[in-house]
């Protein structure tokens, strides 16, 4: 193909890139998450996170104006190990994750090139094996997991022997326990949100039960922090609107925000050791 005249490639190329890190999602028009449990329950899901009862995690929510905003589950390293599924192309569904490796809770979902793709964007490894390239530009985060846990370092400190597992994710909501999302990210549409947070003793996931902004979400877990006394260095932020699940696997229910049903490229996943 001929270059337009007067047009660099250099940038065109950038633009590209940028362009491939950025996944289509829709505006505040969109409405609703599925919501509830398995079996079915009538029981709105505040009721419902008060049946969860398993060794090593904890729910909590947050309120915003007397509604739910975000619902948080606290995890105990010392007791799940945590794990990437992931299926790109063909896609895997929360719910064949579950099945497939017994997990107790998982969180979706990886970045896609759009959002009705399933390619991958940016780096993901599973089980040793890359799957999908780093990506130089776009995503700065890169959550890890070896023999310690999981982890998070920036995308220019990563090296392939750093983690048996690793997935490009972004940006960091919190780093270095403060928030880094700027007053700007206000002026951008709303989204529903998944995260994962590394605090000091536990693991924390969560999604948020609205739409969001990046940095109103941030705010809000800061104060969570505090009212816990939790130190958590690390928020990273996982793909969001449809992309964006939470699912509890109890032994006596599935407890979900989030479509269990449809293709996601990757999850992380916790199963109790």
């Amino acid at each position: 193909m001929l270059k337009p005249p007067g047009r660099p490639l250099l940038p065109l190329l950038l633009v590209a890139l940028l362009s491939a890190c950025t996944p289509s999602e829709p505006d505040d028009g969109f409405t609703s998450l599925p919501v509830g449990a398995e079996p079915p329950s009538s029981a709105p899901l505040s009721q419902l996170l008060t049946t969860v009862k398993m060794p090593g995690i904890t729910t909590h929510m947050i309120f915003a104006d007397d509604l739910p905003a975000v619902l948080i589950v606290s995890v105990d390293p010392n007791l799940y190990r945590p794990l990437l599924s992931a299926a790109p192309a063909n896609g895997l569904t929360a719910r064949a994750a579950i099945k497939q490796k017994q997990l107790s809770l998982v969180l979706g979902s990886g970045f896609t090139e759009h959002a009705s793709s399933l390619q991958p964007v940016g780096l993901l490894k599973v089980g040793g094996q890359e799957l999908s390239p780093l990506a130089p530009l776009g995503y700065t985060r890169i959550l890890g997991i070896n023999e310690e846990g999981l982890s998070v370092v920036h995308r220019a400190s990563y090296n392939p022997d750093l983690f048996h597992e690793a997935l490009q994710l972004g940006p960091g909501i919190i780093e270095d326990y403060q928030l880094d999302i700027s007053a700007k990210d206000l002026e951008r549409p709303r989204y529903y949100r998944s995260f994962a947070a590394l605090c000091d003793t536990h693991w924390l996931v969560g999604v948020t039960l609205q739409p969001s902004h990046l940095r109103t979400l941030g705010t809000e877990l800061l104060a969570f922090f505090n009212q816990q006394d939790l130190r958590c260095r690390e928020v990273i932020n996982f793909a969001g609107d449809r992309q964006a699940l939470l699912a509890i696997n109890t032994p006596d229910q599935l407890i979900y925000h989030g479509d269990l049903n449809s293709p996601k490229v990757s999850f992380l996943g916790f199963k109790q050791q």
